[in-house]
């Protein structure tokens, strides 16, 4: 079984070789999102996507903004198809848990540790409208696992259906 979502992704970082214009007097300044192009920036994927893509309404929905601290500040509005492995044997009196789950495709946890922001994180538009579901509050979680190359970092959510 699979389910879409229309997210909102927001990223962010140090990286101490980006130097803010001393001239600035802002907190941040919005970047071309060319420049993704010329600067490093995570590696991140998720796991469990059947199919995704970058919304473009007119242009598309991606944004970049350096702050003054050297923290960027990258953001895309996707649209995910995520695959939901889903048992229906009590349906309709059974619970689905549906997970969103992001990782690293090539760095280990040594190299990049990813980490949920601890507040609003996800959450789920009030304009969701489906009767025969209820939608818990989604909650992170950390899923350290092994592989050939080292323990990688990957975030996922669980939401329960």
């Amino acid at each position: 079984m699979s389910y879409i979502a229309d997210i909102f992704m927001y990223t962010t970082w140090q990286d101490l070789r980006l130097v803010y214009p001393a001239n600035k007097s802002l907190d941040k300044i919005s970047l071309q999102p060319e420049w993704r192009k010329s600067i490093w920036t995570p590696d991140v994927f998720f796991y469990n996507a059947i199919e995704g893509k970058v919304m473009e309404a007119v242009i598309p929905y991606v944004f970049l903004w350096l702050k003054n601290d050297s923290t960027v500040i990258f953001g895309a509005r996707l649209s995910l198809e995520l695959s939901c492995d889903m048992t229906l044997g009590r349906f309709p009196h059974d619970t689905q848990t549906c997970d969103l789950i992001i990782k690293s495709l090539t760095h280990t946890i040594s190299d990049m540790n990813l980490h949920w922001n601890p507040v609003d994180s996800l959450t789920l538009g009030d304009y969701i409208i489906l009767p025969q579901f209820d939608f818990s509050t989604p909650a992170p979680a950390i899923c350290p696992k092994h592989h050939l190359t080292g323990k990688h970092g990957k975030q996922s959510f669980e939401d329960k259906i």
